[in-house]
């Protein structure tokens, strides 16, 4: 794909004229500029255009050019001064648009059937808009049912109870959550996940912990990827509600990135260690498969983790060496199978006396 670069105040307020290189582009990035508005004839030659990044201009609507190229598959508009999505806006072109970017738009009106006719989107990035009043995310994405890859970015402070309130379309699988406002989650924030498999991450938080009742209430969910990297965690609860995979109405974590964070090295977060072992058992595969390799990664993610409360040692080896939680902290408390395997047994032996 050609793609061409034009951000960063490169073409000035007054420019409308594009290059023949931006006119022979798939890839155009016209981001950081001073662009109240795109005219039509600014792109009435960029037919084969396929990704457009208008991020960060000062453009008060959605440009008719979103409506007019027929090949535009994704297109950001974060960071503009737009106030208003109607069930008008995202039309023509833009109904085919497979990603959108409307994150840091200071939104006073978001009209519910807005994205209803986007039904080729697989990928959205928003964030929970304070000045629309009762903002559902789920409600907003309700008619998106081949949407796969959800991010929300708060820049804002937050309360994401109500704004994640609700059902997901059956095939997000992908929840991804960032954004320096972002603080703390609420319980229900996966509760709406109806694939049985999903991916989470949170990225550039400033969240010192991800409780356990996070994952707890994601029911819907088998096999569970986490990735925590780059943020001020101290800790995570275990994700993992089953003892071991494929057990019914339960969720198992299967990968896990958790370096550059500041984590506080003790029982909260002892749950690693024995995962890690367990991941190996089940899940690693024989030597040179896919498998093994994901597991090699996962290890070395793990030693490259610190612990902000013993000298930035690596996590991995002070949860081996330092710190002793026992095998019971691996479900941070009894797994629901272990009473039942200690319980058949007792029986067992009683009935051979």
């Amino acid at each position: 794909m050609t793609h061409v670069a034009r951000g960063h105040r490169a073409l000035g307020r007054a420019s409308s004229h594009l290059t023949p290189d931006q006119e022979q582009s798939r890839s155009l990035d016209l981001s950081h500029n001073y662009f109240p508005d795109m005219p039509l004839e600014m792109t009435v030659n960029m037919t084969s255009l396929r990704r457009l990044d208008l991020s960060y201009n000062e453009l008060s609507t959605v440009p008719m050019v979103a409506q007019s190229l027929p090949q535009l598959r994704e297109l950001s508009l974060a960071g503009n001064p737009i106030t208003s999505l109607t069930n008008t806006t995202m039309i023509g072109g833009a109904q085919r648009l497979k990603e959108l970017d409307i994150r840091q738009l200071p939104l006073n009106f978001f009209e519910t059937g807005a994205f209803s006719k986007m039904t080729s989107l697989r990928t959205l990035h928003l964030s929970p808009f304070k000045g629309v009043r009762h903002f559902n995310i789920p409600q907003v994405i309700l008619s998106n049912s081949g949407l796969r890859q959800l991010h929300v970015e708060c820049h804002e402070p937050p309360g994401l109870q109500d704004e994640m309130n609700g059902v997901l379309p059956g095939k997000v699988r992908n929840i991804t959550m960032s954004g320096e406002q972002l603080r703390t989650l609420p319980h229900n924030l996966l509760q709406g996940v109806r694939s049985p498999r999903l991916h989470f991450v949170v990225r550039n938080s400033s969240l010192d912990v991800v409780p356990r009742s996070v994952f707890q209430e994601a029911g819907w969910v088998r096999n569970l990827t986490v990735d925590v990297r780059h943020n001020r965690l101290r800790t995570l609860g275990n994700p993992s509600t089953a003892d071991f995979p494929g057990l019914p109405r339960a969720t198992f974590l299967t990968d896990l990135q958790v370096a550059d964070n500041h984590w506080s090295c003790d029982c909260d977060i002892g749950w690693v260690e024995v995962w890690q072992r367990k991941k190996r058992q089940y899940l690693c595969g024989e030597e040179d498969s896919e498998e093994r390799t994901t597991c090699r990664r996962i290890d070395d993610d793990l030693r490259l983790a610190r612990c902000a409360n013993k000298n930035n040692a690596s996590l991995i080896e002070v949860l081996k060496a330092d710190v002793e939680c026992g095998w019971g902290s691996s479900a941070g408390g009894p797994g629901v199978t272990t009473p039942l395997v200690v319980i058949t047994g007792i029986i067992a032996m009683f009935a051979n006396i």
